[in-house]
């Protein structure tokens, strides 16, 4: 179930922001069984190695292109001077690997028509 919450920004501007229910791996593998009628079983296999190679891949620095939907590589963060939110005072935080997504066109198309 979605709803809205509207909230005023400083600006004076009225900006509606949308709650929804998370979901988790646990509803993914119920609603591609109850669709494809495999068991959970079977079907929490494959999506559990599904992931495992997934997340190998983008360690080992492929490129995961999921053409429409989404596109995951291994992208280097540099070090960099960062403050500290108490006392103001510099810290040095280290140079970084982290994932880089971005979601395919017709992924982002139909969130936009939602």
């Amino acid at each position: 179930m979605l709803r809205y919450k509207s909230m005023v920004m400083s600006n004076e501007r009225e900006v509606y922001i949308m709650s929804a229910e998370s979901k988790s791996k646990k509803d993914l593998v119920a609603d591609v069984s109850s669709s494809t009628g495999l068991s959970k079983a079977d079907v929490q296999k494959v999506i559990d190695q599904a992931f495992s190679v997934i997340v190998e891949w983008v360690k080992s620095g492929h490129i995961v292109n999921m053409v429409n939907f989404i596109k995951l590589s291994k992208k280097r963060r540099e070090a960099r001077v960062g403050r500290n939110p108490r006392d103001g005072s510099e810290l040095h935080i280290p140079a970084s690997w982290v994932v880089s997504f971005s979601a395919g066109k017709a992924f982002k198309d139909a969130v936009k028509e939602s």
